[in-house]
Formats: structure tokens, C-alpha cells, sequence
């Protein structure tokens, strides 16, 4: 993992989230959304834009660890490029299927839904 804060099986954890919820709906994986799902899943107030621009907060809004690793860590961009690297192995090993359109979006296959953590 690129980032300093957030596990490999974490990671899957928040992509496969994010694709549940949209479930039977497709899920759009770009990067900030699937964090600002996650965020917001976890009572955080932050939100992230987009990946090179800082995220919206008020001083008080910053309530877990990973709300102070995205608001001060220089090489937070590491967490979006490990999003995306994420989404794009699930969708190559069978966790995700692409939408026929593209674009990021992304419906959870079978093996996604039955497996919770890849915790090796």
C-alpha cells in the first residue's frame, strides 16, 4: 500500500462497501467518491472534492485518526491512488464487474458479496 495508514484488506473493505451500498445498482468508483461513502458511513463531517484538492472540514468536524491522516498528511493522495488501484484488481480477479457504459461504474459480483475481508 502507498498510504501509511490504511491496511490492504481496509482498503478492499471500503471499496466493496461502497459497491454494497449502491447494490443492485451500479457503483461509481472514482476515488473521492468511494472515500467520501466511507467517510460518511463512519460519522465523519470531511469531504473530499476530488484527489489534489484538500478536503472540506471545520476544526471540529476531525473525530477519527483517519480524518487527521487526510487532513494533514502531505502524501494523502496515496489513499486515492490505493482506492483506485484497489477497484481496478477487484474488477480484474472477479470481485467487480465494469458497467457496459464504463466510466468507473462497477456492479458487485457474487465473490464480492461472499467475501468480507481478504485478510491473508
Amino acid at each position: 500500500m502507498k498510504n501509511q495508514l490504511v491496511s490492504f484488506d481496509e482498503v478492499y473493505k471500503i471499496v466493496r462497501g461502497h459497491c454494497l451500498s449502491k447494490f443492485p445498482q451500479h457503483a461509481e468508483c472514482r476515488p473521492q467518491l468511494t472515500l467520501n461513502w466511507h467517510l460518511k458511513a463512519c460519522g465523519s463531517l470531511l469531504h473530499a472534492l476530488a484527489p489534489g484538492i484538500n478536503f472540506s472540514h471545520r476544526t471540529d468536524d476531525v473525530i477519527t485518526e483517519l480524518d487527521r491522516y487526510i487532513i494533514n498528511d502531505n502524501n494523502r493522495e496515496a489513499l486515492f491512488s490505493d482506492l483506485s488501484d484497489m477497484t481496478r484488481s477487484m474488477a480484474e480477479n472477479g470481485y467487480l464487474r465494469p458497467d457496459k457504459d464504463g466510466d468507473d461504474n462497477y456492479y458487485p459480483t457474487d465473490k464480492l458479496i461472499r467475501t468480507p475481508s481478504i485478510r491473508f
